[in-house]
């Protein structure tokens, strides 16, 4: 065995872990906003002692490094690659316990922490094996001069102490508050309102406001390059190329005054009026126009945004197995929504995704979450029969009738529905007295209320942020995810 391979491999765990602390620390890098990642650093198990266990990898890894370079002198190998096995045994363990708390406990993923348990297995694997071959496996931990030994210990010891000093110092500071959220902003009699908690009850609305800011950015340097190429101002390129080309016919004009002519007063004269109704048109019509030039020039150039990866909703998106279609799992996309049978728009979006799922059905995975709204009085009763009807699988079947006669949602008529379809309803009001429909609803409500959905129908595509169904459909941010993954048509 190369003994390289041992420092090399130290090396990645050392600056894993300082990695993986300095987030922890600060609540930056990838492992900040609403990641996965995130949510398992901030975790009840990430921390021993109120130590992040990153630190405690700090001092692991530091003592690896030492073990490892003391493994590139032929007399003392042996002995140190030796307790570089003893020690990766605890480590693996660790890892062992934690990948376990990750996938079953957490249901979230941190890729830096499956790396640094990589490490310590790689490391565990060629320690042993490099005893086997030297048939120095026994005794378990072999003997090194104390002298040897110190360093790491040290290691082992002080850097998780020194960092549980720093995070006591640097955490407290205004300046380590305003970083991750802890700063209080505000306070209703006692109680004191953290700018974390504010942020996260308005998460929905700055995603919207971050990623629009930014895509509007964006496109303004699409413009800013199509009239640099013509030697031009932006804002009189644009008046040239986009605005100058827009018409607005009199047969548009006159269907707009007819649409309103009864609400005009009588005083108020038809050629005042047409003015403004040209301008209305005109502005319509000449903001169709820019965007459908802004969307040629990022087909022009390649031009693409994505929102960034710790930015995302990192949500398991069919945790109980609800309703979906589609693809599967293994679907590129994955459609989450948000609906109330008795909301019309959802009825609308409904049948939207039908006929999207016969275009792109190889493609997209659509998975329906129950989000009845308390002014729709049948909503939640319907919601449970249809959880219900679910467990028998003809839900899909169900919803297209409920959506076509939201006005007829009472229970014996959605029973009926229910029964047309193909379901046992014998089975289905044991499931509705069990209470089974009820706790199917309330988690998907729950699920809604930890996102911050309140309204419905509520879009997510890979964990993108889309609210209702876009005037344009779900189609182009479907391209720019299938672009993204390298997917397009």
């Amino acid at each position: 065995m190369n003994p390289i391979l041992l420092v090399a491999l130290s090396v990645i765990g050392l600056l894993n872990a300082a990695y993986l602390s300095y987030t922890y620390l600060f609540q930056m890098g990838a492992c900040a906003g609403e990641s996965s990642c995130s949510e398992v650093l901030g975790s009840a198990y990430a921390a021993l002692f109120g130590i992040p266990l990153s630190a405690y990898g700090l001092g692991a890894n530091a003592a690896f490094l030492v073990f490892s370079w003391r493994a590139l002198e032929p007399d003392s190998r042996d002995q140190a690659v030796g307790w570089i096995s003893t020690l990766s045994i605890p480590a693996v363990l660790v890892g062992l316990y934690l990948t376990y708390v990750q996938g079953v406990v957490i249901g979230a993923w941190c890729p830096f922490c499956l790396l640094s348990f990589a490490v310590s297995i790689a490391l565990l694997v060629l320690s042993v094996q490099h005893r086997r071959i030297t048939s120095t496996l026994s005794p378990l931990i072999p003997s090194l001069a104390s002298r040897h030994l110190i360093p790491p210990v040290l290691a082992l010891i002080l850097i998780p102490t020194a960092y549980a000093r720093i995070h006591a110092r640097i955490g407290s500071s205004p300046a380590a508050a305003h970083v991750n959220g802890s700063e209080v902003i505000a306070k209703i009699r006692e109680r004191e309102i953290t700018a974390h908690e504010v942020d996260h009850a308005n998460r929905l609305k700055m995603y919207q406001m971050r990623n629009g800011y930014r895509q509007e950015w964006i496109d303004r340097e699409l413009l800013g390059t199509a009239a640099a190429e013509k030697g031009m101002d932006v804002r009189a390129f644009v008046q040239q190329d986009i605005y100058t080309k827009v018409e607005v016919t009199q047969a548009e004009i006159d269907k707009r005054y007819n649409e309103i002519k009864d609400r005009i007063p009588a005083n108020v004269s038809k050629a005042s009026i047409e003015r403004n109704i040209r301008n209305e048109i005109g502005n319509r019509k000449s903001k169709i126009a820019l965007d459908a030039y802004i969307r040629d020039l990022e087909a022009r150039y390649g031009a693409v945004y994505t929102v960034p990866a710790s930015e995302r909703f990192a949500f398991d998106s069919n945790p109980r197995g609800g309703p979906e279609k589609g693809a599967g799992p293994d679907a590129p996309i994955t459609i989450v929504e948000f609906s109330d049978l008795e909301c019309h728009y959802c009825a609308r979006a409904h049948a939207y995704l039908g006929d999207l799922l016969k275009r792109r059905g190889d493609k997209i995975r659509v998975v329906f979450k129950h989000l009845p709204l308390e002014r729709h009085r049948h909503a939640r009763g319907a919601a449970e029969i249809a959880a219900c009807v679910q467990k028998q699988e003809p839900f899909w079947s169900l919803a297209d009738s409920l959506f076509g006669n939201q006005d007829e949602l009472v229970e014996a008529k959605v029973f009926n529905y229910a029964a047309e379809v193909g379901a046992d309803t014998v089975a289905v009001r044991a499931c509705l007295e069990a209470g089974i429909g009820k706790q199917i609803v309330d988690a998907d409500i729950a699920e809604a209320d930890e996102l911050g959905v309140s309204s419905t129908p509520t879009f997510f595509v890979n964990g993108h942020y889309v609210g209702p169904l876009p005037e344009e459909g779900l189609e182009p941010l479907i391209e720019k995810e299938l672009k993204y993954l390298g997917q397009a048509n």
